[in-house]
């Protein structure tokens, strides 16, 4: 007999009545009233060990009560849509194919610790009621938790190798994204080497001293035992001196290294990633650490009071750090698309500044920076974009007031300009020192733009020399300025 209940989809629920039991239950998903007692059915673990074997995976609708033994591998593809779990409690179990857990319901705690899933997985629209971990959890394929609602503390300590789509989804408790760490350990095998002498002589039924060439015979004998219990000795204090050299070593270079050889980093993202319109509810209890977001897309997402440990940002195409969404924006092909989606990215890149600004991570913060006056820069005309605007300007004398180096550079062109002018005006009066008179003019360019030069008054010098003296201390007291605000960018109290 068919089960004839309505799924929340539309669809009827055909799974048969086993053990006069119901696997489905009517409304799964959620519609179902929070806090409802599971149906007893005792029969359950029996049944779902048949499906297991004939390697069944058609549980769409079932409900899975607390305390199930799951198999360690499950080698078949699994499709449990609006299913409904009392608890769930996984330990090291592998998924081999595809799962498909949408719009099902976890009621009680998750809990899955050393999961791997091998194929597509999904959990989209999916309810967890409870406390969920993510423990040491491997996803190899792109998995999704599409409008995924987590209502309890949540701990995604998971590798997402191809990928992973929060697009919408609602974090109501704390939330914590971390990576993890496995160190190999490699045990090199010690070779120690023993020599046990033992010499002895004994007579049969004599008692006569021994002869001198038995004496010789003996002596040497000892000699040679003597000399292999001396080179092996000596041999394992080298050993043992090799191996302290060896640690020291090892230990003096590891104070310098910033990568180990024998440890395997897994960050939580490792490949294109969507956090798009994500809702944090407890900002301040939300925790990113030892996480790659430099291949993930925020749009729409509020990251203001999320605290970041240990996260990187960096764009090797930006030489900056940045966000996905500049490449995928600002550096995009489509120019309707380009000009349309500005806003949003200067939007986006000024809500991860103050972001991290509140973290105290000012440095990080000034990239950001760049990139909201960038976006804003790129919605100006052809001209103004590289010439005739304030940001053109103030990115071209100190890239916004973050690049110590290019304050620096403009600084030093500004004299060796001044400079040049001024050995050109002096050109009219030859001199036979070719090579003293740039130096004497760098010399002076210098002393105008430090205010120290004597003859900087009206009639002193020629009207050129005199307005390229103005333009220099004009020009040089800005600069400086910009030096010195991008000192201060860099080197911000935390």
């Amino acid at each position: 007999m068919s089960c004839a209940f309505q799924l929340p989809n539309g669809d009827r629920c055909q799974r048969p009545q086993i053990a006069g039991q119901h696997f489905c239950v009517f409304h799964i998903g959620h519609d179902t009233p929070s806090g409802q007692a599971f149906p007893a059915n005792p029969h359950f673990q029996a049944e779902f060990d048949k499906l297991v074997a004939a390697r069944n995976g058609s549980w769409n609708g079932f409900v899975f009560p607390a305390n199930l033994k799951w198999p360690d591998v499950i080698e078949f593809p699994l499709e449990a849509r609006y299913a409904r779990f009392d608890r769930l409690d996984l330990e090291k179990v592998a998924f081999k194919e595809a799962i498909d857990f949408s719009n099902s319901s976890f009621d009680g705690s998750v809990a899955l610790r050393g999961v791997t899933f091998s194929s597509q997985t999904k959990f989209d629209r999916c309810r967890f009621g409870g406390s969920t971990d993510f423990l040491n959890v491997k996803f190899l394929e792109p998995a999704t938790f599409h409008r995924a609602e987590f209502a309890g503390r949540t701990v995604l300590r998971a590798n997402f190798a191809k990928g992973v789509n929060l697009n919408e989804a609602v974090f109501k408790d704390s939330v914590t994204f971390t990576g993890w760490r496995n160190v190999n350990l490699r045990v090199g095998a010690a070779l120690t080497l023993g020599l046990a002498g033992h010499l002895s002589v004994s007579g049969a039924g004599t008692t006569s001293p021994p002869t001198t060439m038995q004496r010789i015979g003996i002596a040497l004998r000892q000699f040679r035992v003597s000399v292999l219990q001396w080179f092996t000795a000596a041999k394992k204090r080298m050993g043992h001196i090799r191996t302290k050299i060896r640690d020291i070593t090892r230990g003096w270079l590891r104070r310098f290294a910033r990568s180990d050889r024998d440890t395997e980093d897994f960050r939580v993202f490792a490949g294109d990633s969507q956090l798009q319109s994500v809702i944090f509810m407890k900002p301040e209890q939300t925790v990113l650490a030892d996480v790659d977001l430099s291949d993930v897309y925020f749009r729409g997402t509020n990251l203001r009071g999320v605290r970041f440990l240990g996260v990187s940002w960096w764009q090797p195409k930006l030489r900056r750090n940045g966000l996905r969404d500049e490449l995928f924006i600002r550096l995009s092909g489509d120019g309707p698309f380009r000009f349309k989606n500005l806003p949003v990215l200067q939007d986006l890149c000024r809500n991860v500044r103050v972001a991290l600004e509140e973290n105290r991570d000012f440095e990080v913060a000034s990239d950001f920076y760049v990139g909201e006056l960038e976006a804003r820069r790129a919605r100006l005309g052809a001209l103004g974009r590289h010439l005739f605007s304030i940001p053109a300007a103030y990115r071209a004398v100190s890239r916004y007031g973050t690049s110590v180096g290019t304050a620096f550079r403009m600084l030093l062109w500004y004299l060796l300009l001044h400079a040049s002018v001024t050995t050109m005006l002096e050109s009219e009066s030859p001199s036979n020192d070719l090579f003293g008179a740039p130096w004497d003019a760098l010399r002076r360019s210098i002393q105008v733009l430090i205010f120290q030069s004597t003859n900087f008054q009206w009639g002193n010098e020629p009207p050129a020399q005199f307005i390229a003296d103005t333009l220099l201390r004009v020009i040089g007291v800005v600069q400086i300025a910009m030096l010195v605000l991008a000192f201060r960018s860099r080197i911000k109290r935390h």
